[in-house]
């Protein structure tokens, strides 16, 4: 039985995974041998003295003088505010900060000083439209864009004079905060027809 397992050539199976364990292992030795020798070029290069130079060297020559590569030109922000060079993004434009209530005061008169409409057209035509339909029991009507701006304009009219009302009602209250209450409060004293029901 031992003789006939020696006789078996390299292309039997035993014979193959012989070959095999002995070729893997002289790869391993050779891939240790360069590792360790790599290791050691590593070890002596970095054990080097960093301010000595090497004895070859002339020490009359003076130091390279390195110059700082040109600015760059700035790049021009893109519509969304943030522009891309070279990988990196760019902060957006900071935005000023103001203090509690300045900003407040400054829409005030912005809003004050303009005339025109501050609720959306097309969201008040169709809110027209809706109501008209439960009025009308589900009959279409059609509306000219005067007809609608008209409306819109008593509207927009009869909310700000109503917010005006409610505000002096918090003041009196001795409040800043406006609430559900002073907007009751400003329509009852209206009554039925200013305060519309």
């Amino acid at each position: 039985m031992g003789a006939l397992n020696e006789d078996k050539g390299p292309g039997t199976p035993a014979g193959g995974h012989l070959k095999k364990r002995m070729l893997g292992r002289s790869v391993q030795n050779n891939c240790a041998e360069q590792g360790l020798a790599f290791l050691n070029e590593l070890c002596r290069v970095r054990m080097r003295p960093v301010g000595r130079s090497p004895p070859s060297r002339r020490k009359s020559r003076p130091p390279k003088r390195v110059t700082p590569p040109p600015p760059s030109p700035k790049p021009v922000p893109s519509r969304a505010g943030t522009s891309q060079t070279e990988g990196t993004f760019l902060r957006q434009k900071h935005t000023r900060r103001y203090r509690p209530g300045t900003r407040a005061l400054m829409e005030i008169r912005k809003y004050q000083k303009s005339t025109d409409l501050l609720i959306r057209k097309a969201p008040f035509a169709r809110l027209v439209r809706e109501v008209c339909m439960d009025y009308t029991r589900g009959v279409p009507f059609m509306f000219q864009s005067f007809a609608i701006m008209a409306l819109q304009e008593a509207a927009e009219a009869f909310l700000v004079r109503l917010f005006e009302d409610s505000y002096l009602c918090c003041l009196h209250a001795k409040r800043v905060t406006l609430f559900v209450q002073d907007m009751q409060l400003a329509r009852r004293i209206r009554g039925t027809q200013e305060g519309l029901g």
